[in-house]
């Protein structure tokens, strides 16, 4: 073509949005709220921790297999996007939810972690909307993604390096997980500045 019949449109400008996060006294309310017996509790709770505690995605915490978790090294394996496989590490806490959820499931027969009472993998829905349910008790909208974005930011702010959250989160670039490190330094660092050299702390 000898004319580009796009050259007089502008470009579309996307909005640069600030994402609400959930910080660690938040976590600690929503899974103050869940009540500490029944099966379905029990596991609810564990699931919630471990999405906190790994930053993992939703569909990799569904499809986690008892194979899975090693117990010794603490850590999980879990599948990502891509069907790429990695391992993640757990902390204590999050290990002594499983080992109690574990306990509780018993003897039902499943490959898979967490599951319903006959076998069946959790599904989707039902978890958002047991995570809904608890979120609702405390004033929150929690959702699987806003644990996983919450966590993120959390061990951004923590300082974790940048390729181990990339790990951890399972970037298949290192420039998605700095953008993470990168919005977290600069409202950290604005807000050291400003506190600082406040022009209305010097009238």
């Amino acid at each position: 073509m000898d004319n580009n019949p796009l050259a007089g449109l502008s470009l579309v400008t996307m909005p640069d949005k600030i994402k609400a996060v959930l910080d660690s006294k938040n976590m600690a309310k929503l899974l103050s709220v869940i009540p500490e017996d029944g099966f379905f509790n029990v596991r609810d709770k564990a699931m919630i921790m471990i999405l906190w505690d790994t930053a993992m995605r939703l569909k990799e915490l569904l499809n986690i297999k008892i194979g899975d978790i090693d117990f010794k090294s603490g850590t999980i394996k879990i599948t990502g996007k891509g069907r790429k496989d990695r391992i993640v590490p757990i902390g204590q806490k999050a290990k002594r939810e499983l080992v109690r959820y574990l306990n509780q499931r018993g003897e039902i027969q499943s490959e898979y972690l967490f599951c319903t009472l006959t076998g069946y993998a959790v599904g989707p829905r039902n978890f958002r909307r047991s995570l809904t349910k608890y979120g609702k008790l405390i004033g929150l909208k929690a959702t699987p993604h806003l644990l996983r974005h919450s966590a993120a930011t959390f061990l951004a702010k923590a300082e974790m390096p940048a390729p181990h959250l990339q790990a951890l989160l399972g970037h298949a670039s290192l420039a998605i997980t700095q953008n993470y490190i990168n919005r977290v330094a600069s409202q950290e660092g604005l807000q050291i500045s400003h506190r600082r050299l406040s022009p209305g702390d010097r009238i």
